[in-house]
């Protein structure tokens, strides 16, 4: 679950030792249209999606948290969704941790579902070594917005 790519990431970090225990959740940004989880270097790509959307005027976190997205935030057994849910992995579609976290929320949640879980992934291709062509094969922001506007029927 170590990436890279996040050794230069600069920010606060605590003090003391910071865990987060398995099966829960870190809410890095609470709202009201979906509920997007994420891990590693893809939260990174899901809050600069999640300002993206902020800033077209489309999204409506500006309230206050949602309870259904605080609530699955602190622990992702808990309950039904109340909005839709979108996995953002840098991994392959096939065999991944949002593939278990997909079919686990459609298999114990499906009757409370609006809306399919999507899943924005890398592409199913070896990883290409060119920056250009990492762009295409990783999840980006845009493509994350774009999964948030299909799973919202907008």
């Amino acid at each position: 679950m170590e990436n890279e790519v996040l050794y230069n990431l600069k920010g606060e970090v605590p003090e003391e030792e910071y865990t987060i225990p398995l099966g829960l959740a870190d809410v890095k940004r609470a709202g009201r249209d979906v509920t997007i989880v994420a891990w590693s270097r893809s939260v990174q790509v899901a809050l600069h999606a999640a300002r993206r959307w902020r800033r077209t005027g489309r999204g409506r976190g500006r309230g206050p948290p949602h309870a259904a997205a605080a609530r699955r935030g602190r622990d992702l057994r808990l309950g039904a969704p109340d909005e839709p849910l979108l996995v953002v992995e840098e991994g392959w579609r096939y065999a991944g941790f949002g593939a278990e976290i997909a079919d686990r929320v459609q298999r114990e949640c499906f009757d409370s579902l609006d809306a399919p879980v999507l899943r924005v992934t890398s592409a199913d291709v070896p990883m290409p070594y060119s920056r250009m062509l990492e762009k295409v094969y990783l999840p980006q922001p845009e493509k994350v917005v774009d999964a948030v506007k299909q799973v919202l029927y907008r």
